[in-house]
C-alpha cells in the first residue's frame, strides 16, 4: 500500500490524536462520512476513510463488517474494530485530499474481495431476531452489569 505524504501523515496523526464521539450504532446519518477506525494496527492510511456500508453482524464473533474508502481510492472491510468520529474541523481538508464522491450512488454494490455483493448503506443483519452472537453476548453482560450497577 502506498505510504502517505509527510503533510498527510501529519494531518491524519494531528487527527488520530484529536478523536471525537465513538459510534455506538452506525446510522443513516453515517453514509460517507469520514470515521477514524480503532483497536487494530496498521499503516496510517488505513485508520481514517469514509464510510460506505455497514453490514449488520456479518463480521467475525457478529461484529459488523464496515466498508470504508480509503484516501488512496480503495475500499477496505473491517470488522472487530471501534469506529470515532472525525471532528468538523477537519471535513474540509480530508474532503480536498480523499477522492471525489459526489457522484456516489446509493445503489452502487459493494463487493468483499470479489463476493458478498450487497447493495445499501445499513445492510441488515442474516441472522434471526433470537439468534446471541458471541458479541452479542458480551454486550448483553456488559448491559445487565450497569443495570446492576444502576439500581444500588
Amino acid at each position: 500500500m502506498k505510504k502517505l505524504s509527510k503533510s498527510v501523515e501529519k494531518l491524519f496523526n494531528k487527527i488520530l490524536s484529536d478523536k471525537s464521539d465513538y459510534i455506538i450504532e452506525f446510522t443513516e446519518n453515517h453514509k460517507c462520512n469520514f470515521v477514524i477506525t480503532g483497536m487494530h494496527f496498521g499503516d496510517t492510511i488505513t485508520l481514517i476513510g469514509r464510510i460506505f456500508q455497514v453490514r449488520k453482524e456479518h463480521g467475525a464473533f457478529g461484529s459488523d463488517t464496515v466498508l470504508i474508502g480509503l484516501i488512496n481510492g480503495t475500499i477496505i472491510a473491517f470488522e472487530n474494530a471501534c469506529y470515532f468520529t472525525v471532528k468538523e474541523q477537519y471535513i474540509k481538508e480530508l474532503e480536498d485530499l480523499f477522492p471525489d464522491i459526489t457522484n456516489f450512488n446509493p445503489e452502487w454494490k459493494f463487493d468483499i474481495q470479489g463476493e458478498k455483493s450487497e447493495i445499501g448503506f445499513i445492510i441488515p443483519s442474516k441472522h434471526s431476531e433470537d439468534y446471541i452472537s458471541p458479541l452479542k453476548s458480551i454486550k448483553l453482560a456488559i448491559k445487565e452489569k450497569i443495570s446492576e450497577r444502576l439500581s444500588c
